[in-house]
């Protein structure tokens, strides 16, 4: 049973393009029982898609209200799973970039206002291990230098982005949500959460 802070990242929608199978057994996350279909192909088939769709939207509100529901300022403690959120999302966030004037550079700084945080889950994602803390950064470019890193003490707790980060002015990234500091040599049994990042120039 999960509680009202729990996101469960594992959660598997089917595909109305992929096969169906003809029973939907019980599961978790809003899965219902649908006993087999006898009618035409035609209608099996959009009634089919009609519960998927409905399925998929049902699962993305009870997804998106647990991370919204997590009490704030609860402790992070060892040995818990846990999820970053950019901007509020886990999965393809968007990060606004300032990069005004001719391209001079490939880089600019982060646009004002927009947040980290850290959420409890039941499983899956990151595992904080031996430790009580989740740090996060962008992961830097190859070479470059050491990246700024906010550090968490409890779960629902949005952390500004300092404005003073530099990350690309457009293309993909990834944030890194760990329990160990960047490149700290810590102790086994730790997990690391990435977010995959969009990053939009503002002023293109």
């Amino acid at each position: 049973m999960r509680g009202a802070d729990e996101v469960d990242t594992n959660a598997t929608l089917f595909n109305p393009k992929e096969d169906v199978p003809d029973d939907i057994s019980q599961g978790h996350g809003g899965t219902v029982l649908v006993g087999r279909v006898r009618s035409r192909p035609g209608v099996q088939m959009r009634n089919v898609q009609r519960l998927l769709v409905t399925i998929t939207l049902v699962s993305c509100a009870l997804v998106a209200s647990s991370i919204v529901a997590s009490a704030s300022n609860t402790v992070i403690r060892p040995h818990q799973h846990f999820v970053g959120l950019v901007n509020g999302r886990h999965l393809n966030a968007i990060v606004r970039v300032a990069c005004p004037g001719p391209a001079v550079s490939n880089s600019g700084t982060v646009v004002g206002g927009q947040t980290m945080a850290v959420a409890h889950t039941v499983k899956g994602g990151g595992d904080t291990g031996l430790f009580s803390g989740v740090y996060a950064w962008f992961e830097p470019a190859q070479g470059g230098p050491r990246p700024t890193s906010l550090h968490f003490r409890t779960y629902a707790t949005s952390m500004t982005i300092p404005t003073s980060i530099h990350v690309a002015c457009g293309g993909a990234g990834v944030v890194e949500f760990s329990s160990c500091p960047y490149l700290a040599p810590c102790a086994y049994g730790w997990t690391p959460f990435y977010v995959r990042v969009r990053f939009v120039n503002i002023a293109a």
